[in-house]
């Protein structure tokens, strides 16, 4: 074998372009390397999140083909689009999302009313957060008791 064919190619993690993304702020990360001992195109992207990352994905491939590399004789690492693991990841975002909005409902509630006390607070809180009845203001309730007496 020749010493360019025992070459190890070694990938742009995905990790690193997330990173980036972390660090600076950015929705859209791609990153375009090239190995010339191996004469192989490398790409990383990442997304914050499923819009971005099909975006990541479409500027990824339209990068390394304006390179002039063969998307047909790629290997692919890691596919977000492929993998269980993106899938929980997007579960994920969204429910963070959704947390951090209920949290500054909450908080533009409390700043509005007081943090008040008791069954009426826990109605309010379980009506903003969108349960209905006494079950979701008992719910509520046993969670703000559970928390404050934390």
């Amino acid at each position: 074998m020749s010493e360019q064919t025992m070459t190890i190619h070694k990938a742009i993690p995905v990790n690193l372009a997330a990173q980036i993304a972390r660090d600076y702020d950015k929705q859209i990360v791609v990153i375009l390397g090239y190995d010339a001992n191996a004469q192989v195109t490398y790409t990383a992207t990442f997304g914050t999140d499923a819009k971005f990352k099909d975006a990541a994905a479409a500027w990824g491939d339209a990068c390394t083909v304006a390179v002039g590399a063969d998307l047909e004789a790629r290997t692919t690492f890691e596919d977000y689009r492929t993998t269980l693991q993106a899938q929980y990841r997007e579960r994920l975002d969204r429910l963070e999302a959704e947390l951090a909005s209920a949290g500054r409902e909450l908080a533009s509630y409390e700043k509005s009313y007081g943090t008040g006390s008791g069954e009426a607070r826990a109605r309010d809180i379980a009506q903003l957060l969108g349960y209905e009845g006494d079950l979701g203001a008992e719910k509520v309730d046993a969670f703000l008791v559970t928390k404050e007496g934390a």
